[in-house]
């Protein structure tokens, strides 16, 4: 049995950015018209919600690989869910867009929530490409051809703090080998500060406060003084949209346009679960007025 699209109604939520999906069951295969119609919706609206689907995980994985094979990078796979390609998410309180530090990043991401405690929980993103449009046009000339330097902040912290998390997250501490091959891979890249989306020809800028560390080639004052304007203008609240998650809720959206962050506003000792996919893998491109 499959979807057709005539089923499948797109609601949006805000004009630009983020819309609900009614009318698909994503345990049953879907039709090339009903992909075609989520591919077009999710360029538009950079998040899409699919409510109380309760995928399995051979279900998460086929619904996920309808737009991209897995990505793959340092952070292995969940031991659990290493053939499907999957991994195992709690809370990230902060906003970032996944791996962000590396010189290639997932296109994708696709997140089935399991479980939730009573109160609280919610996920919200960060549209970059509506803030990055209402910029001023002076400013947008001085940021386009700029480049960042981009880090994951555990590239600073000591080798027993790495291997500590490590442990703590997959159950055994790292080696000394393992632990350098970490670091390395934790290091500081370039990346251009506005990058263009090839498939729709929009631009937005590809920065967090998290990750981000300064812009190249500029004092610390000056690069701090843009970076801090940038990061307020992401977070304004019209730029901002929130999911109050139901068990077997699936949010799926644009890496690279998107900044996303779980609310840690829950009891201690709350279980908050999910199961994602991160999907494709995406090359920046530089703005068109970078030399």
């Amino acid at each position: 049995m499959t979807t057709t699209t005539t089923q499948v109604r797109i609601v949006p939520r805000t004009p630009n950015f983020g819309a609900r999906v009614e009318g698909l069951d994503a345990r049953e295969e879907l039709d090339a018209d009903t992909i075609a119609q989520l591919k077009e919706a999710i360029l538009k609206y950079k998040v899409l919600f699919f409510r109380e689907q309760n995928l399995n995980e051979e279900q998460h994985a086929r619904f996920a690989g309808y737009f991209g094979e897995p990505f793959e990078h340092n952070s292995n796979f969940d031991m659990q869910y290493e053939d499907a390609g999957l991994s195992n998410v709690t809370v990230v309180p902060h906003f970032h867009s996944d791996v962000m530090y590396m010189t290639e990043q997932p296109g994708f991401a696709m997140l089935q929530m399991l479980t939730l405690p009573d109160v609280g929980g919610d996920t919200m993103w960060a549209d970059l490409v509506s803030s990055y449009d209402a910029l001023s046009e002076p400013i947008k000339k001085l940021i386009d051809p700029l480049t960042v330097i981009n880090v994951h902040p555990e590239y600073f912290v000591d080798s027993q703090t790495l291997s500590d998390r490590y442990e703590k997250r997959y159950g055994k501490p790292l080696t000394p080998e393992q632990i350098a091959k970490r670091r390395k891979d934790l290091s500081p890249t370039e990346s251009p500060l506005v990058r263009v989306i090839p498939e729709t020809g929009c631009k937005n800028y590809y920065i967090s406060a998290w990750h981000t560390m300064q812009i190249k080639g500029l004092p610390k004052d000056e690069s701090d003084a843009i970076l801090n304007l940038l990061y307020s203008q992401q977070l304004k609240p019209e730029y901002v949209i929130r999911w109050e998650w139901t068990v077997g809720d699936i949010a799926f959206w644009d890496h690279r346009t998107t900044l996303h962050a779980g609310v840690n506003d829950y009891a201690a000792g709350a279980k908050r679960h999910g199961r994602r996919a991160n999907i494709g893998v995406h090359s920046p491109v530089p703005s068109a007025r970078a030399a």
